[in-house]
C-alpha cells in the first residue's frame, strides 16, 4: 500500500501538467482575436455564421466552427502596358494602376475566397471598363494642349465608376484608378507630334495677337494721356502768360516815365512781330519799326534830359 501511495504522489505533477495543457489548448481553440486590419468570417459546419467584431471572440471547437481571416487593408493593382483601341487608332497602349480593398467580406469569401484570386480578378474589373471607356475617345482627347479637349481626367473617372460597380459584385471597393503610362506606336507618334505642334502654333498665334492688341491699347492710352498733359500744359502756359501780361500792364501804369513805357511797349511789339523769319516792306517811320533807326531812342534821351534840367 505504501508503494502504491508513493507512485500516485509521483504521478500527480504529470497529471497536473497534462490537465493544464489540455485546458490551455481548449481555451485557445475556443478563442480568437480580430485585428483592425482584417475581416474575420466564422463558419459553422462550413456555412456562414457571422463576421466577428475586432477584439477577443469565442467559438466552438473545430470542425464545428472555423475562422477565416481576410486582409481588409488597401491593395494595389498594376497592369502593364496593354493594347487598347481608341477612336481612329487601334494600336494604343495603356498602363493602369488601381487601389482596392475588401468591403463586403461575406460576398468576397463566397465569390473569390482569398486575396490571390481577387488580384487575378482585378484584371477583369479594371480591364473591361478601360476598354469600353477608351473606345469612346480619340487621340486628340489624350495628347493635347487644349484644356477643353483634354479628357484624361474624365476617362479616369468613368473607368473608376464602372470598376466600382463591377467590383461590388465581388465585395470589392475600387478606390482609385491611374494611368502610369500612355503610349502610341512609332507609326502614330509622328502624326501625333505634328498635331500637337499645330495646336501649339495656333495657341501661340492667339497669344501673339492678344499681345499686339494689348500693346496697341497701351500705346493709344499713353498717347491720349500725353495729349491731355500737353493740353493742360498749354492752358497753364497761356494762363501764366496772361497773368504776366496783366502784371506787366500794372507795372507799366506805375511807371512815372511815359516815354520809357512807350519805348518798352514798342520793343515788345517789335519782338512779337519779328520772332520768326519774316520779310516785311514797311515805312521805317512807322512805330514800332522806327526803333530800328535809333531816332526814337535819341529823342527819348533828349526829352529825358530836358525834364531833368527843368527840375
Amino acid at each position: 500500500m505504501a508503494d502504491k501511495e508513493t507512485k500516485k504522489k509521483r504521478h500527480w505533477p504529470a497529471i497536473v501538467i497534462v490537465a493544464s495543457c489540455a485546458v490551455i489548448f481548449l481555451i485557445s481553440s475556443m478563442t480568437y482575436t480580430v485585428a483592425n486590419s482584417e475581416h474575420v468570417i466564422v463558419t459553422r459546419f462550413g456555412t456562414f455564421k457571422k463576421i466577428a467584431e475586432p477584439g477577443l471572440n469565442f467559438k466552438l471547437l473545430y470542425p464545428i466552427d472555423n475562422v477565416i481571416r481576410i486582409d481588409k487593408r488597401l491593395q494595389h493593382f498594376e497592369r502593364p502596358l496593354k493594347q487598347t483601341a481608341i477612336k481612329g487608332l487601334r494600336n494604343f497602349f495603356v498602363a493602369i494602376s488601381a487601389g482596392w480593398k475588401v468591403k463586403d467580406a461575406r460576398v468576397f469569401h463566397k465569390s473569390l475566397g482569398n486575396i490571390k484570386e481577387a488580384t487575378l480578378r482585378m484584371e477583369q474589373i479594371i480591364g473591361t471598363p478601360a476598354s469600353s471607356v477608351f473606345s469612346e475617345y480619340s487621340i486628340a482627347n489624350i495628347f493635347t494642349t487644349d484644356k477643353k479637349a483634354h479628357k484624361v481626367d474624365e476617362i479616369r473617372d468613368a473607368i473608376l465608376k464602372k470598376a466600382q460597380t463591377l467590383g461590388s459584385k465581388y465585395g470589392i471597393e475600387v478606390t482609385y484608378v491611374g494611368f502610369p503610362q500612355l503610349a502610341m506606336p512609332p507609326d502614330a507618334t509622328g502624326s501625333g507630334l505634328e498635331r500637337m505642334r499645330s495646336e501649339r502654333q495656333v495657341k501661340a498665334e492667339i497669344e501673339r495677337n492678344k499681345g499686339e492688341k494689348d500693346a496697341q491699347e497701351i500705346i493709344s492710352k499713353a498717347q491720349q494721356e500725353a495729349q491731355t498733359l500737353i493740353s493742360k500744359a498749354r492752358i497753364a502756359a497761356e494762363t501764366i502768360k496772361r497773368q504776366g501780361d496783366e502784371d506787366a500792364i500794372s507795372i507799366y501804369k506805375d511807371f512815372k516815365n511815359p516815354e520809357l513805357v512807350a519805348f518798352l511797349r514798342q520793343l515788345e511789339t517789335l519782338e512779337k512781330t519779328l520772332n520768326k523769319r519774316t520779310q516785311l516792306v514797311i515805312d521805317m517811320n512807322t512805330p514800332p519799326f522806327n526803333l530800328l533807326r535809333g531816332e526814337f531812342y535819341e529823342k527819348l534821351m533828349k526829352e529825358s534830359k530836358k525834364k531833368s534840367e527843368n527840375k
